[in-house]
């Protein structure tokens, strides 16, 4: 027995998703019935997600961190063009 699916998504999404499908020989109806079978398979997504970051988020993450705990030990500004006088040495 087959039951209906309602979904809303964005059209842009609905058509890259159509035209990759059509590519790979395949409907939206059997591509997400796919993704529902492979996820009860997996017991999960059957891909990862996570929210794992390049070193360089990372270290700026630990710089936010360092300046949230100590602000005074920053400089800080009252606006954007100050900021950026600053950074281009404009004083």
């Amino acid at each position: 027995m087959k039951t209906t699916l309602t979904i809303k998504v964005d059209d842009k999404v609905k058509r890259k998703a159509e035209f990759l499908f059509d590519s790979l020989g395949l409907d939206m109806n059997t591509a997400i019935e796919l993704f529902l079978k492979e996820s009860i398979a997996q017991n999960g997504f059957p891909f990862d997600i996570s929210l794992n970051y390049n070193q360089k988020t990372k270290d700026a993450f630990e710089e936010a961190e360092k300046i949230a705990e100590s602000p005074d030990n920053y400089e800080s500004f009252d606006s954007f063009d100050e900021l950026m006088k600053n950074v281009f040495r404009e004083k």
